[in-house]
């Protein structure tokens, strides 16, 4: 049997930022559309397909490949923006002697393909359309006008239907279509059985097939995750905080952050997706790699990074404001930058300082105690893994002398380590992290620990923790590259111990 995997009508494009997006890949419990489609063909041991591209293809054919992740043989072929399966037809070849199977991207079913073709090769139909849900397994004779501005399902060919339509205009509507082959003389007939169907066309369609799924009303669609309670999907490496409320149904995508106070409601959260405490997602959508701020109420929206599309009305929007929403491949690139930056100025530093870290060294030999590595604690990184949101301890070295700057040179081993920055909020000992802490109290978080501090660039010596926690907080809002290089400089020139 030959498959044939076909994309959306162009008159049923989602529309929104999904112009932004491939529409095979657009996800359905975490999984693009298309992979649910392979998966069904794995399910029943066929092994090769054809995938017709249109929209965005380049980034469909990048992620699917040849096919042999799903022990499949993948070849692809371009379509036109109005061309269809009439046109998509002479592009696969030499006319096949066998039956076709055609499968859209935006149709899930629980369908038995070998069911499917048992039926209509005993119904001698040369064309048998799969349309939908029934009470009870059924094939009847097919009224053309009953697909009158409706979108096929998936459908079997047998060789004689394909070759009637290689003759056939382009451009025809499923209704003339199926007109035009019938006035041929070739017999079409519907198949319907009980089970889960669903035709994406609207945004709706879209948030309904992905709580149906959840439900479990989609018996051969494979979520990623695990059940952990009824209605209720985990991904590996999710980080979520006591204090959220989680109500199923709900999927959280693996290595995703659900802050304290934050409120999940009959929604599907992407993998990699943080959403910032006390924000309230109900009936909606996260896709990956988003951020989603402190405070946020998002209801019955579908949101991807920085742009979001209202479900009811299909209106998009975009947020360039970063606090709001977010992108977090765009942070992680940054954050990683800025690593590269402090581990590159640690290790100039280091080369500069030599001459003193050596003399250091020797004189901690000949006299223990003098330098010391204390247990320290850093805020976690968003690329980092973790079991809980409590900040990541390390081995923070120091030295016992009255000098600050010369306190300071063995801490460029940890910066060297990536473990500091050269210039953050003061790393907390572990007294410090395990005494409660107010909500303003932990804005200095949200900035990394650091070797230099913004009270020492002000000549501030040994401020209290009030004032330290009023100045690190301040600068965990106000932090910028230009800040960071001034607090260095002034830090080492100041005149404080």
């Amino acid at each position: 049997m030959r498959v044939i995997l076909l994309p959306f009508h162009n008159n049923d494009r989602l529309r929104g930022f999904h112009d932004l997006l491939p529409e095979a890949l657009l996800p359905v419990v975490n999984k693009p559309l298309v992979e649910h489609l392979l998966d069904l063909l794995v399910r029943h041991h066929l092994k090769a397909a054809t995938l017709c591209l249109r929209h965005l293809p380049y980034e469909t054919e990048q992620y699917c490949g040849d096919g042999s992740r799903w022990s499949l043989s993948l070849t692809y072929v371009p379509l036109g923006p109005s061309d269809h399966l009439v046109a998509a037809l002479p592009r696969l070849g030499r006319q096949s002697q066998e039956t076709s199977l055609c499968l859209f991207c935006n149709v899930l079913a629980d369908l038995d393909l070998n069911r499917f073709l048992a039926v209509h090769e005993e119904g001698g139909a040369d064309v048998t359309v799969y349309q939908g849900a029934a009470a009870t397994e059924e094939l009847t004779e097919t009224d053309p006008q009953a697909f009158q501005n409706v979108y096929a399902g998936p459908l079997l060919l047998s060789p004689r239907a394909v070759a009637a339509l290689f003759s056939c205009p382009e451009g025809l509507d499923w209704a003339d279509l199926f007109r035009t082959l019938r006035g041929q003389g070739l017999t079409l007939k519907t198949y319907q059985t009980p089970g889960a169907y669903q035709y994406l066309r609207t945004w709706p369609d879209y948030l309904e097939v992905q709580l149906r799924v959840l439900r479990g009303e989609f018996r051969t669609l494979a979520i990623p995750g695990k059940e952990v309670s009824p209605g209720l999907w985990l991904g590996r490496n999710c980080v979520i905080d006591p204090q959220a409320d989680i109500q199923p149904p709900a999927l959280i995508g693996s290595n995703s952050v659900i802050r304290g106070g934050a409120q999940i409601a009959a929604s599907v959260i992407g993998e990699g997706v943080i959403i910032d405490q006390h924000a309230a997602v109900r009936q909606s959508v996260v896709m990956t790699h988003t951020y989603v701020g402190a405070n946020l109420n998002v209801h019955e929206m579908v949101v991807h990074r920085h742009c979001m599309v209202q479900i009811p009305t299909g209106v998009d929007l975009c947020i360039p404001d970063a606090v709001i929403l977010g992108d977090l491949r765009k942070r992680d690139i940054a954050e990683f930058l800025g690593r590269c930056a402090n581990v590159a100025s640690g290790l100039l530093l280091g080369l500069v300082c030599l001459p003193v870290l050596v003399p250091l060294y020797l004189y901690g030999l000949l006299r223990p105690g003098f330098l010391v590595a204390e247990e320290r604690y850093r805020p976690a990184r968003s690329g980092e893994l973790a079991v809980s949101l409590a900040p990541r301890p390390f081995r923070f070295y120091t030295c016992r002398s009255r000098w600050r700057l010369l306190r300071k040179l063995p801490g460029l081993l940890n910066v060297i380590r990536g473990e500091l920055n050269l210039v953050g909020n003061s790393p907390l000992t572990a007294a410090e992290v395990s005494q409660p802490q107010e909500e303003w109290e932990k804005v200095r978080w949200q900035a990394p620990a650091g070797l230099f501090h913004i009270w020492e660039a002000e000549g501030v010596g040994d401020p209290d923790r009030q004032e330290r926690l009023v100045m690190e907080g301040y600068y965990a809002v106000q932090r910028s590259l230009w800040g960071d290089i001034k607090i260095f400089f002034k830090s080492i020139f100041s005149p404080s111990r």
